[in-house]
């Protein structure tokens, strides 16, 4: 570790009352914590571990008591980017985009490259310019296809590249992508990636003139996961999908599904989302 943390350290150990062979458990010499409270070494990564395990404080929150009780730029951005669910909003695109662009000219990495890729891949999605999507995040799904386990950052950006795939493939990539989340759920509660995952997979299946019982079974399984989470966004847009799928196999009772989803969005006065499932029922039920 480059920065420095000994400080933070010794004042969550003064603040807990705690003495310095109960913060170390024993496992570190008095000297050593001494060292690393003044600043002098840094603790190993084990020794890290063991010090936050005593003071029940995980690696997320003391990096963010340690800032200040403020995330880190990168952090606050990825955060930022990840909450955008549709590409119906040009201008919140191009604003993300000039902010990487800003992060990219002080901290060029891998993950601002694709971030930033996948941004003016939406805003290719939003002119319909699906080619021109797909060869911008290609360069993503060939280093995320030659790792065995995902980290939960690959799943992110998987959730925004479904779309470079045939049905068949993409189904294969979600269950994978589900398979690596089960491995986090004693680390955080992923249940929205899931949801996400299985939304946009619909939505692949509806372009693509896939849709199935197994489409009807991914959007059944987002309302009810979403009613549990009080989710109302993947509630509308599972609901709408549903009845969009339902009209195509020949069910007329998905308009009432269609029409329930709309009011939704006029309920919640969300106009992106419903400009933007307008543009879906436009696009894959009235020009057919």
């Amino acid at each position: 570790m480059s920065t420095k943390y000994g400080m933070s350290l010794k004042k969550m150990r003064i603040e807990r009352e705690m003495s310095q062979n109960e913060v170390t458990n024993n496992q570190i010499s008095r000297s050593l914590i001494a060292k690393i409270e003044n600043d002098d070494v840094n603790p190993s990564v084990d020794k890290f571990r063991i010090m936050l395990q005593q003071l029940n404080v995980s690696f997320e929150e003391f990096f963010y008591i340690n800032d200040s009780y403020n995330l880190a730029d990168f952090e606050k951005f990825k955060k930022k980017f990840f909450s955008v669910a549709s590409n119906s909003n040009k201008d919140v695109l191009y604003d993300l985009l000039r902010e990487c662009d800003d992060m990219i000219e002080v901290q060029k990495n891998t993950a601002l490259t694709e971030i930033k890729a996948i941004i003016m891949a939406m805003v290719e999605i939003s002119n319909n310019d699906y080619d021109m999507a797909s060869k911008l995040v290609k360069p993503i799904w060939k280093r995320i296809s030659k790792i065995e386990v995902w980290s939960l950052f690959d799943i992110h950006l998987i959730n925004y590249i479904l779309f470079l795939f045939p049905v068949s493939l993409a189904v294969e990539i979600v269950n994978q992508a589900i398979k690596s989340l089960r491995k986090y759920d004693d680390y955080l509660d992923n249940r929205m990636q899931e949801m996400k995952l299985k939304i946009n997979l619909t939505l692949i299946m509806i372009k693509n003139n896939e849709v199935s019982s197994s489409t009807l079974r991914y959007l059944d399984e987002v309302i009810q996961e979403s009613k549990k989470e009080n989710n109302s966004l993947y509630y509308i847009v599972a609901l709408f999908r549903k009845g969009v799928c339902r009209v195509i196999t020949g069910d007329g009772e998905g308009i009432e599904d269609i029409e329930n989803s709309l009011s939704l969005c006029k309920m919640f006065d969300d106009v992106n989302l419903y400009n933007g499932l307008l543009k879906e029922k436009e696009v894959y039920l009235d020009k057919k």
